[in-house]
């Protein structure tokens, strides 16, 4: 009795393991570059596979019901294939996906110079699994946007561009040091 009472305990805990070993889906790091004149989502180049991409936001960070953008998967459509290196641009809509109507407090989000945002991918059959990437909108001399990615480091340690909200949250005036 003692040896099945044993073996019941080993088996729920096998399955205990199995079904939270994927549970949370995997975050992984995008990477966030400038395409045409805006902010790109990537995913990383070590990449193991492509990503079916099911959607696509960006979203402003460090508010309550931030404005966002966002692109899904239409029904019936196949999703995007990324491959490892491969980027999806904020405000493109491609082929067999539509724009999302989140019904939320703000009009539809219009990038900023000095603020923070969140740009994620989801991939289209595991929801969770999900490459993500933060940046800011800073201004170039000549007026052109630059938007820097935030740099996490091995050591788990974040690099802060000089454009986060944060940083010029408390300024009279919202602009980089270098504009002054």
């Amino acid at each position: 009795m003692k040896i099945i009472g044993l073996v019941i305990c080993l088996l729920l805990s096998l399955v205990a393991k199995v079904a939270s070993a994927n549970s949370f889906g995997r975050l992984g790091s995008a990477d966030i570059l400038t395409i045409d004149g805006v902010p790109a989502v990537c995913t990383p180049k070590d990449a193991g596979a492509p990503l079916l991409v099911g959607s696509v936001t960006v979203s402003e960070g460090y508010i309550l019901n931030p404005g966002s953008w966002g692109i899904t998967l239409q029904e019936g459509a196949l999703p995007l294939a990324l491959k490892p290196g491969e980027c999806v641009s904020f405000g493109s809509v491609p082929e067999g996906f539509g724009i999302d109507r989140y019904t939320t407090k703000k009009p539809p989000l219009q990038l900023e110079v000095n603020k923070t945002y969140l740009f994620s991918i989801y991939d289209a059959y595991k929801s969770r699994d999900t490459y993500t990437g933060t940046f800011c909108v800073s201004q170039k001399a000549d007026g052109r946007l630059e938007y820097r990615e935030y740099t996490r480091l091995h050591d788990g340690a974040t690099l802060i561009p000089s454009c986060d909200t944060l940083k010029h949250r408390k300024s009279p005036i919202n602009i980089a040091p270098w504009q002054q």
